[in-house]
């Protein structure tokens, strides 16, 4: 299957089965059906564990961007419950929108933050997700 998105871009799905509302996620992997889940705050029990606490990653508003709207948080501490086939029909059905390519200074607090944090992410997980990232920040 082509998809019509890649590593590095921002999705809204606007269902997703692990909560009731719209979420963005950002694409780490298509075949690996990698993402990270984008949250507007940090939740009580990420906020009072340490590890779980340093992988997240502040998005700040980018001038000139529509995303985000709002200063929000990528949460590098785990995978999101979502699927590459799942996000090409929503966004063909008009059930998610891309949002284009995570801006560079982001991208890179991500890219740290998978190298001397994310402890909770399988080795598999980071060394997938440092190489489709480093990709899109190389790609300029």
């Amino acid at each position: 299957m082509d998809y019509s998105f890649s590593p590095g871009d921002i999705i809204l799905l606007k269902e997703v089965s692990y909560t009731d509302h719209p979420k963005y996620h950002l694409v780490l992997s298509i075949e690996e059906d990698l993402f990270f889940t984008i949250n507007t705050e940090i939740s009580s029990t990420v906020r009072l564990n340490p590890t779980l606490l340093e992988s997240q990653v502040p998005y700040k508003v980018v001038k000139g961007k529509s995303f985000p709207e709002h200063d929000c948080y990528i949460a590098c501490h785990q995978v999101a419950e979502v699927f590459s086939n799942d996000v090409e029909t929503a966004l063909k059905s008009g059930m998610a929108e891309n949002k284009g390519k995570i801006d560079k200074n982001t991208l890179k607090a991500v890219l740290n933050v998978l190298y001397n944090h994310a402890k909770t992410l399988t080795g598999r997980e980071k060394r997938i997700a440092i190489k489709n990232l480093e990709a899109v920040y190389n790609k300029d």
